[in-house]
């Protein structure tokens, strides 16, 4: 049993090593803009990997994937405090997918979902001790009500 620990953890190990993926502060890399979505550059080259920044004092502020240059995959956010901010999803550099928003308590602000960076479905927001403010529809964008 703990040769099979000892292999698993190496295979871990080498297989992580292995990546191409970069991890790299947000510092370390530039934005521009390609038809209007942002774009991730790191030592001039489009960037593939996690992008990630700290607060002051040694928190995540946010922590996002990059495949090609674009957004792509999970963006989490968070406030100083430690609490999550923004937990979304990004496909090819534009928001895709469920979309959540949390007030600096841990109650949620907003929650929607994106379909290639439009709203769609259903959208609510709630207050900051978590009563529900509104409630509306989107499609494709539009709001429907």
């Amino acid at each position: 049993m703990r040769r099979l620990q000892i292999l698993i953890t190496l295979l871990i190990f080498f297989v992580g090593c292995t990546s191409p993926d970069l991890r790299v502060h947000a510092s370390e890399v530039n934005e521009g803009k390609e038809s209007g979505i942002d774009v991730v550059y790191y030592e001039g080259e489009k960037f593939s990997g996690t992008v990630y920044q700290n607060w002051d004092n040694g928190n995540i502020n946010y922590i996002y994937e990059v495949k090609d240059g674009l957004k792509h995959g999970s963006y989490k956010g968070y406030w100083e405090n430690g609490q999550i901010h923004t937990d979304a999803y990004y496909k090819n550099g534009l928001k895709h997918g469920e979309y959540n928003g949390y007030w600096n308590n841990g109650n949620p602000s907003t929650t929607t979902t994106y379909v290639e960076g439009e709203r769609h479905g259903d959208y609510t927001f709630h207050d900051y001790n978590g009563n529900l403010v509104s409630e509306s529809t989107y499609r494709n964008g539009v709001k429907l009500n």
